[in-house]
């Protein structure tokens, strides 16, 4: 059991000063922040951050960073959780002691629902913590992102509470950061890099409303049959993203071929991405955009009874060419 105290209470049981000194120098006692001693001299990141909240009023929580290893958010960097990476701690603005070596301090004040307990540990709360991640661009704009959509995919936290820590922030520095990558997160998406994917795409010019995610196939008794990463239902538009390690296996590539050729079967146009795409992400944005022109003429000369989501796509065409204006029919 790791005990952490303060130097003032340590000499308030009785122990003299050089003792002190003498057991920090064999090692028995390690000095955690100064002013805070840790025994035995454990230097495991729990240690640490016991070390660094008595350094601090009883308000202060663990955040940013720290709060994103305490929480163990999928997708974060494994810098963050080296044994020698700062401690990230929120503390109220009548605070005013000063940050030690090794400990961040921020100042704001936190609402009930912003803070939660981990290990015993007070910390901010998922959804404030990625809200605080962005605002103090301690995750940039696509590391951001990726975190949120990491953070939907496994439910860690909603939509509904990402948008609640914003109206509690109103117009706080870097919340309209924030709130723009808000909007653009979604739910379903399986890997960072299937977020690298979309953004790329929507940086190079392409409508977020115009890209799906999570696009699955199922038969009449609702089984699934198929999912794909990324794509566009209304224009039959299949994307993959294939993960080196995953999608080089003979069997895995074996079945991609397969599926590639069932959905081409029932009218899907299939693109798949890799990471070579990122050297030229404009070969991403132009596959894209060839896709997406073909469609039309190519939805309009399949047969309704290739599949269901063909009879879907052509439905939806002729519905929106019957609600188009007549000026801007063709």
């Amino acid at each position: 059991m790791v005990e952490v105290q303060r130097r003032s209470e340590l000499l308030a049981t009785g122990i003299q000063r050089c003792e002190l000194d003498r057991q920090v120098r064999n090692g028995l006692v390690r000095v955690a922040f100064r002013g805070v001693y840790a025994r035995p001299a454990d230097h495991s990141a729990v240690t640490k951050w016991l070390a660094a909240l008595a350094t601090q009023p009883s308000l202060s929580v663990l955040s940013h960073r720290t709060a994103a290893v305490a929480h163990d958010l999928p997708w974060i960097p494994e810098a963050w959780r080296a044994a020698e990476a700062a401690v990230d701690m929120t503390v109220p603005f009548t605070q005013r002691r000063r940050e030690r070596e090794g400990i961040r301090l921020r100042r704001s004040e936190l609402s009930a629902d912003s803070v939660a307990t981990v290990d015993g540990f007070p910390v901010t709360s998922v959804a404030r913590t990625l809200i605080d991640l962005i605002r103090a661009r301690d995750a940039g704009r696509l590391l951001g992102l990726q975190l949120i959509d990491g953070a939907l995919r496994f439910r860690r936290c909603s939509h509904l509470d990402l948008h609640r820590e914003l109206a509690l922030l109103g117009g706080c520095p870097g919340t309209a950061r924030a709130r723009l990558l808000v909007g653009l997160a979604r739910q379903g998406v399986d890997s960072p890099q299937e977020t690298r994917l979309r953004l790329t795409l929507i940086d190079g010019g392409v409508r977020d409303c115009d890209i799906d995610v999570d696009i699955q196939i199922r038969d009449d008794v609702g089984v699934l049959l198929a999912r794909g990463d990324i794509g566009n239902r209304r224009r039959l538009m299949w994307g993959e993203y294939d993960g080196y390690d995953v999608h080089t296996r003979a069997a895995v590539f074996g079945s991609d071929r397969i599926g590639d050729r069932w959905l081409s079967d029932r009218g899907w146009a299939v693109m798949r991405f890799s990471a070579a795409d990122w050297a030229d992400p404009r070969r991403i944005v132009g596959d894209w955009r060839r896709r997406w022109q073909d469609a039309p003429s190519r939805i309009r000369a399949l047969d309704p009874g290739r599949s269901r989501e063909v009879a879907w796509a052509r439905a939806r065409m002729a519905a929106a060419a019957t609600a188009r204006p007549p000026t801007q029919r063709r």
